[in-house]
């Protein structure tokens, strides 16, 4: 019986020797259970003794062994090693020499920080009393072992390190800030090292090896309590308050007619297969180039024989204050009048990605805090739309080209990524191609705190979007939707539309292109 092999291929360079990097492809023997270090220490043992890479304890407590293997970062001691991998150093840090970047820069940063317990008076007796309940954020925190794999997807961090300092320097912080016997200004420091300006799009908690929730755990608290100060943007929060408390809406309200205004409460069709209701959200409500997204979703609901309900009084998710950390203004200003908004209908339909992450899981553990029992069932339109079986029969073929951007909420936020690709494949006439990070943000969270940030990490996404021969992006966030739209035209790439994925459907129903 043959051995089975593995086909590794590994990024050289030599900074002193080569003009640009190549690639070197190697066989492995493969067995189950070896992981990526196994296979690149074969490489060494028996290819070439010059490959370098960075390994020191291979218990995945060093992170010096740190990888991107098919372009996502992981520690090779710990990851298993595939039959097919491409092994590259990490993004975002200089290389010194194939598989090992220098570290310098990142770890000198730390000085800035005071990486250490500064105490701001004595101890009032001996031994000091640590209660374990005052330290579980910080014991969630220190598990970071530096190993970079956040910086070398950090959105933010790769477009404007000098913005922001990166996911791994602001646990840094969070574990000062985070330890009750520090008494550093551990939030001024948070806020100039870039607080304001993380994504949160979760890809660092996504390839943390130890599944640190950065937004959730550091950011958010930590952007809660820098605003208490009165550090960061406050009139821009006070202002969104003010605006909600008015219009039950995070954006100020149209001129024109809003969608809800202009849309029956109830949308019948004959012999329903199923009634579901649908939460709009800010943008797709208020937002009249987005009204069209809005239009679609009934028209393709109304072509599967769904009856649709659209309450009236439902207001924004709260999603906006969710990232800053405003949970008690959540409910009582989003939370409740929605739950009695939606009352009578349980299963909900949303549009909007950052809606469809706050209902599906921000909602359930407030509803849990109050005491009330969350009865929705919170669906993705794609989700839904297979759930019940597409009506591939009535749509025409439609002859298009199109990737998928996969927005940030959606994906990392609520685990729907395969649901939307799976719609779009069985629309007839349709090819997707996909582009090189579809998972990639781009940047609509910053539009309130940092616009030109947002707008230049949108616009990576755009270049990798004009290397296609395509004819529409496709998406599920009205935020994604402005945002890449903006990306694309100041790119100068010509020709390529941005869709929500009920708009590709809704043509095919019509049988349009």
């Amino acid at each position: 019986m043959s051995e089975e092999k593995a086909k590794v291929t590994v990024f050289r360079y030599n900074l002193e020797t080569d003009t640009e990097p190549r690639y070197e492809t190697y066989e492995v023997p493969y067995q189950d259970g070896m992981t990526v270090l196994d296979a690149l220490m074969y490489i060494r043992q028996n290819y070439d003794s010059t490959l370098a890479v960075n390994y020191e304890c291979r218990y995945g407590y060093c992170g010096s062994c740190s990888v991107e293997v098919n372009g996502e970062p992981t520690l090779a001691c710990r990851a298993p090693a595939l039959k097919s991998m491409v092994i590259t150093p990490l993004s975002n840090v200089p290389i010194l020499r194939d598989l090992v970047v220098d570290h310098k820069a990142i770890m000198d940063s730390l000085v800035r920080i005071r990486p250490f317990l500064e105490r701001r008076r004595p101890l009032e007796k001996e031994p000091e009393e640590l209660r374990p309940v005052d330290f579980s954020t910080f014991r969630i925190v220190s598990r970071c072992i530096s190993c970079l794999c956040c910086v070398s997807k950090c959105p933010s961090f790769t477009e404007a390190k000098h913005l922001y300092a990166g996911p791994n320097l602001i646990a840094e912080v969070a574990r000062l800030a985070f330890d009750p016997r520090d008494g550093g200004d551990r939030l001024r420091t948070a806020y100039e090292e870039g607080l304001f300006n993380c994504a949160m799009c979760g890809k660092c908690t996504e390839v943390c090896p130890y599944d640190i929730d950065i937004p959730k755990l550091i950011m958010m608290p930590m952007r809660r309590m820098t605003l208490e100060r009165n550090i960061g943007p406050v009139k821009e929060v006070e202002d969104l308050t003010g605006l909600v408390k008015t219009t039950g809406k995070s954006l100020i309200k149209p001129p024109k007619a809003t969608f809800l205004s202009k849309t029956p409460s109830v949308v019948r069709v004959e012999k329903p297969r199923d009634q579901v209701s649908l939460f709009l959200g800010c943008l797709f409500d208020y937002d009249f180039r987005l009204h069209n997204v809005g239009e679609s979703a009934i028209n393709v609901l109304r072509s599967s024989q769904i009856e649709t309900v659209i309450p009236k009084n439902q207001v924004c998710c709260g999603l906006p204050f969710v990232l800053m950390g405003y949970m008690d203004l959540v409910k009582e200003l989003f939370l409740k009048r929605n739950l009695q908004a939606f009352k009578d209908f349980p299963k909900m339909i949303a549009l909007c990605a950052g809606c469809i992450n706050t209902l599906r899981n921000w909602y359930p553990l407030l509803c849990k805090e109050l005491g009330e029992v969350y009865k929705f069932q919170v669906f993705d339109v794609s989700e839904f739309l297979l759930k019940h079986g597409l009506e591939t029969n009535l749509m025409g073929e439609l002859n298009l080209k199109v990737t998928y951007h996969d927005p940030c909420e959606l994906n990392r936020g609520a685990g729907v990524s395969t649901e939307p690709r799976r719609v779009i494949e069985s629309i007839p006439g349709v090819q997707l191609i996909e582009m090189d990070e579809p998972d990639r943000c781009c940047g609509g969270t910053l539009k309130m705190l940092n616009p030109r940030l947002g707008y230049k990490i949108a616009g990576r996404k755009a270049k990798m979007v004009k290397k296609l021969d395509v004819d529409a992006v496709v998406t599920a966030c009205p935020r994604c939707i402005t945002q890449l739209s903006s990306a694309l035209q100041m790119e100068k790439v010509r020709g390529v539309e941005v869709l929500h994925i009920v708009q590709l459907l809704d043509m095919a129903y019509k049988g349009m292109r």
